[in-house]
């Protein structure tokens, strides 16, 4: 929670300190998915007229680029992100251990002022299923989808 309320901090920080020739460049949005940090808010800038350059935060982390082939006016995309893309819950104890790993996907959404949706592929890391290993060597029950696997990210950008 507290990781989130910096990152709402920081956005809105940083939204009064970008001059009027950077509003074109920048986005914001909020949503679901890995470009979000898992649930939370992303920042774009448009470093050129087909690449932008993203990070989000929330209950985990991703910062990677989008390659806009088309231009920023089409929005259709090819994404590489790296960050939080798995977890590891104990119901039990309800502790959180996440990990961290490149994703890569398309997707459609305009720049900003709009929906935006995107497919991952999402490369689960070696330290996720190393973790898994030991916690079954352990005597653990680890359920769930431990190879890679397809994912969806869904948000709106203004």
């Amino acid at each position: 929670m507290k990781k989130l309320l910096s990152l709402v901090l920081l956005l809105g920080l940083f939204s009064n300190s970008y001059s009027e020739e950077m509003e074109d460049d920048v986005s914001f949005g909020i949503g679901l998915g890995i470009p979000y940090g898992v649930f939370g808010a992303n920042v774009n800038y448009a470093a050129s007229e087909n690449v932008d350059l993203t990070a989000g935060g929330g209950f985990g982390f991703g910062a990677g680029l989008r390659y806009r082939p088309f231009g920023r006016e089409d929005g259709i995309r090819v994404t590489a992100f790296y960050g939080t893309n798995s977890m590891l819950a104990n119901p039990t104890t309800n502790e959180t251990e996440k990990f961290s790993g490149m994703n890569i996907g398309v997707g459609y959404g305009p720049f900003s002022n709009g929906w935006d949706v995107d497919v991952m592929y999402i490369m689960i890391p070696a330290s996720m299923k190393d973790r898994i290993k030991e916690l079954e060597s352990q005597g653990y029950v680890v359920s769930g989808d431990r190879d890679n696997q397809i994912g969806f990210s869904f948000g709106y950008h203004w």
